[in-house]
């Protein structure tokens, strides 16, 4: 079975790769400079049965460079096999065997092209997504290893190009979502077998084992007080009443906003005073300047999502499907259509804000927010965390917790409260 070897030069300062195997009792070792390219020559080697590969598979897989020093090798410890191999020189006068044209070269492609092609594939993904993926990619990647072939990137390059996003300020979550979004897919599709049942460009993930800084996470204001909450609605409905129905339906149920925009009457059982969300209000384009309607939820958890709905909440419903069928809108624009996030934002999410804000609100609350208040206030209450998980459309209880749970001012002072019945007393005031 071939091995590979770390091999330090320079004093330890710098760091080779030999790939080493035995073919028929005979060592072969190979130096490379990455460790990326050992592990492909190793898994090479291992598929051609621990012999040196045909000379096609080292120029198909980037190992040219190698043939030379196969030849030699061969030339040196297995003559025989190299008078009947089709890259060695054959005997003067020896009649030329008929060879099959050669097959095209498969150049390896860089990060860049091989990125672009994953985001081309992906599935299931919107317009305006993949233009942030190739956005992330041309402003963050490119300029820093786009131009590098995929095999020849290592953990040290990956280490350096997020010290660099560090360095232009860009934040853990900003950097997570580059990550996820364009250079973790991108080498997980490298590792595996290409199409045409081609063996993979790389042997490992140069991102495995590469932590992500350790920045603060952004804090979301949440709105828990029976004052906050309030000041807000009272506030909404002052500015625009048919956008606050909206605004008050997120904070009662923690839909996201393109569920809110896009429920149908259809989705509403008044009589089980439950809400079964199916569709979303999504951005329609590549550009993002457009919605359109889509008919699944965000993730595979809100497929059989069913939300419980309060009294009040049940006849406010009653009040805004009056006379709509059953797969009208719940919420529309004033003019008619579906709200879109820009008018929204511009019309009702905006001028609500400044008016709280201006009676006295010490906090910049989202639409977003309101689900992440909702959740914490269940959370408060002891509702039960598989209940919530339902209700937000989460896949796991983790990525509640992690989340879209925050710690309340109630909570701080209850912790403060079973702190001081823990300890004894020494202090008595004078």
């Amino acid at each position: 079975m071939a091995s590979i070897q770390k091999r330090p030069t320079n004093k330890g300062r710098t760091v080779r790769w030999r790939v080493v195997w035995r073919q028929d009792g005979k060592q072969v070792p190979v130096t490379l400079d990455y460790h990326t390219e050992a592990k492909r020559l190793q898994g090479l080697v291992e598929a051609c049965g621990e012999c040196w590969p045909a000379d096609e598979e080292l120029t198909r897989y980037g190992f040219a460079d190698l043939i030379e020093r196969k030849v030699e090798w061969l030339a040196k410890h297995m003559p025989l096999t190299v008078a009947s191999d089709s890259s060695a020189p054959q005997p003067a006068g020896a009649p030329e065997e008929p060879r099959p044209p050669a097959p095209a070269v498969d150049e390896m492609p860089t990060f860049a092209e091989y990125a672009e092609k994953q985001i081309a594939r992906k599935r299931g993904v919107e317009g305006y997504t993949k233009r942030r993926y190739r956005s992330n990619l041309a402003n963050h990647v490119v300029p820093y290893f786009g131009h590098m072939r995929v095999d020849v990137i290592e953990y040290e390059h990956m280490e350096a190009w997020q010290d660099a996003m560090e360095a232009k300020g860009l934040s853990r979550k900003t950097i997570a979502n580059i990550r996820g979004g364009v250079i973790v897919p991108t080498f997980k599709a490298a590792c595996a077998m290409q199409p045409g049942r081609k063996p993979p460009l790389i042997a490992g993930n140069p991102m495995d084992g590469l932590e992500l800084p350790k920045g603060r996470k952004k804090k979301r204001d949440v709105i828990t007080t029976e004052a906050d909450i309030q000041l807000y609605l009272s506030c909404a409905y002052e500015v625009h009443p048919i956008g606050a129905d909206l605004l008050m339906l997120g904070m009662a149920t923690a839909m996201r906003w393109g569920e809110l925009a896009g429920l149908r009457v259809r989705d509403i059982d008044l009589a089980a005073a439950e809400l079964r969300p199916s569709q979303v209000l999504a951005r329609g384009s590549e550009n993002g300047d457009t919605w359109e309607l889509r008919s699944y939820t965000k993730s595979i958890a809100g497929d059989d999502r069913c939300i419980p709905i309060p009294p009040a909440i049940v006849e406010m419903l009653r009040r805004l499907v009056a006379g709509k069928r059953l797969d009208d809108l719940v919420f529309t624009r004033p003019g008619g259509g579906p709200w879109d996030h820009a008018k929204f934002r511009e019309r009702v999410y905006l001028p609500v804000l400044a008016k709280a804000q201006g009676r006295g609100l010490a906090k910049h609350i989202t639409p977003h927010c309101l689900r992440h208040s909702l959740l914490t206030m269940l959370a408060d209450q002891g509702v039960d965390p598989k209940v919530m998980q339902h209700m937000a459309g989460h896949e796991s209880v983790k990525t509640l917790y992690d989340n879209y749970i925050h710690p309340t001012q109630a909570q701080r002072q209850a912790a403060a409260a079973a702190i001081g019945t823990l300890l004894p007393t020494f202090y008595t005031a004078a």
